[in-house]
């Protein structure tokens, strides 16, 4: 979750040479402690553990319980795209949603 998207990310690849500036890796998380999207996952694919710098990917989210479940109940998900359910529900996600439409409107 950031600060300027929420949770509406998505993390990606790009396979390049090219030198490519960046900054430093966050050290903060705006997650609070509503569990929202861990009471709402389908897969029950998310742990409820709190995020910190470093920590396993497993310790937050069951990829495999994700995968799974997307290929049961979402033939369009087969493609390596997420249901977004948890995306959906986040309060911060919401908040960051509702700033940007109310911006857009200026």
């Amino acid at each position: 979750i950031t600060r300027p998207f929420g949770s509406w990310i998505r993390l990606g690849t790009v396979f390049t040479d090219l030198e490519i500036p960046c900054g430093p890796p966050t050290e903060n998380h705006f997650c609070g402690k509503c569990m929202r999207c861990v009471e709402v996952c389908p897969a029950k694919a998310l742990t409820g553990n709190a995020w910190y710098p470093g920590i396993p990917r497993k310790e937050l989210l069951d990829v495999h319980a994700c995968d799974r479940w997307k290929k049961e109940h979402y033939f369009q998900f087969h493609k390596g795209h997420n249901c977004g359910i948890c995306s959906a529900v986040c309060p911060y996600g919401l908040n960051v949603l509702k700033k940007r439409a109310d911006k857009s409107f200026l």
